[in-house]
Order: structure tokens, then sequence, then C-alpha cells
């Protein structure tokens, strides 16, 4: 089944991918995609090195705090 799925921070869209999901491997997969592309575009947004360190550094749970994380049939 194709589903969407959304992560939302404060009612504004963070990301949003379609996805192939059949069970609960690929969901894991699609769920890891999502991350991955999400900590890229911290990376490619940061505007000092500083700051980038800083992000590397930090919490990788953190950076889901307050996000909203919805899944429906695409």
């Amino acid at each position: 089944m194709k589903v969407k799925l959304r992560i939302t921070r404060a009612g504004g869209s963070v990301f949003e991918g379609i996805y192939d999901v059949t069970d609960p491997e690929n969901f894991g997969r699609a769920c890891a995609d999502a991350w991955g592309k999400l900590k890229q575009q911290q990376i490619e947004t940061e505007t000092s090195i500083g700051a980038l360190i800083a992000h590397l550094e930090e919490d990788p749970l953190g950076g889901l705090s307050g996000v909203q994380i919805t899944v429906e049939q695409a």
C-alpha cells in the first residue's frame, strides 16, 4: 500500500514523502529515510560550521521534540 508519511512541527510541514509499505520492515525503512532526509536538510541549511557541529552533537531524538508524525493512505 502507498502511504504518505508527514512530519509537522508547530502546524508547519517539515517533511512529506510517499512510500510503498507492505510490512513492518518497509515502514521502518520509510521512517529511517524520512529521518535521514530531515537531518540532511538541517545540514544543508546551517550557516556556520559551529552550528553544524552543535547539531551533529545534539541528542538524535531531540530533533523530534514537538513534532507530529502522521501516516495516511496515498
